[in-house]
This record gives C-alpha cells, sequence and structure tokens, in this order.
C-alpha cells in the first residue's frame, strides 16, 4: 500500500489500519450489498447508507487518502467513478 500523505489527511496505510481497527468491533451498514461496487448503482440511497453508518469517518478517510484504490462505486459517502480510457478515478460527494 502506498504510503504518500494526502494534503494534511493520513496516510493509505494509517488510514487503512484505522479502518481495520474499527471493523473488528463494529459492522458496517454496508456488509453484504453489492450496490455499493457497482458501477450503475444509483449512489444517493447508498450515500444515505453511509451517512448512518458508524465507521463513515474511517472509510471516507481511506476513500480520500487512496482515491485511485477504487475503480468505482460508493465507499464513505463519496462516488467514485473512472474514465473507461485512462482509468482514472474521480471522487465526488
Amino acid at each position: 500500500m502506498p504510503r504518500t500523505k494526502t494534503s494534511g489527511g493520513p496516510t493509505v496505510a494509517q488510514a487503512f489500519a484505522a479502518l481495520q481497527t474499527a471493523l473488528r468491533t463494529t459492522t458496517p451498514l454496508c456488509e453484504g450489498d453489492s450496490r455499493f461496487t457497482s458501477d450503475t448503482s444509483d449512489p444517493a440511497p447508498l450515500k444515505a447508507v453511509c451517512g448512518a453508518c458508524p465507521l463513515l469517518p474511517q472509510c471516507r478517510a481511506l476513500a480520500i487518502a487512496n482515491p485511485a484504490g477504487r475503480v468505482f462505486g460508493v465507499i464513505g459517502g463519496l462516488v467514485c467513478r473512472s474514465e473507461p480510457r485512462t482509468r482514472q478515478s474521480a471522487l465526488t460527494r
């Protein structure tokens, strides 16, 4: 995992470690819901699930620290879509 730091936030390794620690005691509301990794699902209801999840801060920190780690889907209440030609991903709220 890259250890680069994004503007003032945690490194990818730090964000991943924080999420893993939180997952030991808390189940995310998205567990088992394949819509979160689908590029065809409407993101609005998924973002609402994220907003109610106790793991939102950890998921969002990881998504921001490692935007290239998601090709498409919703993580931490952020929507990630990739451009097929360049495979560059973009996070949006």
